[in-house]
């Protein structure tokens, strides 16, 4: 039974990230560097699948709620705050091609990528299927840790879990995934294009970042599913498009 409970989530998983595989591996192969179209084709996939499969607004294709916004903003700034008081600063990033560039790789590739993904594909599936909104929140954020594996030390995976986490309750507070997507592409741009760090971070800051960090994001987890509303996104919309009837 948990076996075909599991295939649903596992193909909207695998799917997205198995064609921006196929787009970007041979690239790689070359000795190039195919991020770029590992993300297109996982965007592409992503959209795909909420379009053949669910409706957009389950998925949180749409405007978020205005109210809810102060939780990202306030989020955003919380955490930037923190890598720059732990984080040593040497300077900012000034050449204004490569800042842009950053800004079109990650509000339009990375984040929107992992965001339709996770926050969206995900997120509307596994809800569409059981219904419980913390596993809905919980299984999209361990997957979302799962390919950092390829580029990431194991230390970071903790984290890598609570901000899956995090994103997934702005997703569900604000019932759209253009926040969380927003807040993501945001928080990559500042801490990985315009803030410039030392070459060299002691082991001491990388752990207390790490300590930091995870126990913030726990809080805001924490705190936003308090003010979680009373009917997730896919309550309030059909999620499953309806198939066309044929009269005999």
């Amino acid at each position: 039974m948990w076996v075909r409970e599991a295939k649903r989530p596992l193909i909207l998983f695998l799917l997205p990230l198995l064609l921006g595989g196929a787009l970007g591996l041979p690239l790689f192969r070359q000795g190039g560097n195919g991020s770029l179209l590992v993300y297109a084709g996982q965007l592409a996939g992503s959209l795909c699948l909420i379009h053949r499969y669910y409706d957009w607004g389950a998925a949180g294709l749409k405007r978020p709620r205005p109210r809810t916004l102060h939780w990202p903003l306030a989020y955003g700034a919380a955490r930037i705050l923190i890598y720059i008081a732990i984080v040593p600063i040497i300077g900012l990033e000034t050449d204004p091609r490569r800042l842009i560039l950053s800004l079109l790789y990650y509000f339009g590739l990375n984040a929107a990528a992992e965001e339709l993904h996770y926050r969206g594909l995900l997120m509307a599936g596994l809800y569409q299927q059981r219904r419980r909104l913390a596993l809905t929140l919980i299984v999209p954020a361990a997957l979302f840790m799962l390919p950092h594996l390829a580029t990431s030390e194991p230390i970071w995976l903790l984290l890598f879990f609570t901000d899956g986490l995090l994103f997934g309750m702005v997703r569900i507070v604000t019932d759209s995934v253009y926040a969380p997507l927003g807040l993501h592409a945001g928080l990559n741009f500042v801490t990985a294009a315009l803030l410039l760090p030392a070459d060299i971070i002691s082991p001491e800051r990388v752990w207390l970042y790490l300590g930091v960090m995870v126990t913030t994001n726990l809080l805001f987890v924490l705190t936003l599913w308090r003010y979680r509303p009373r009917a997730f996104g896919p309550d309030r919309v059909p999620i499953i498009k309806q198939q066309p009837q044929y009269g005999g």
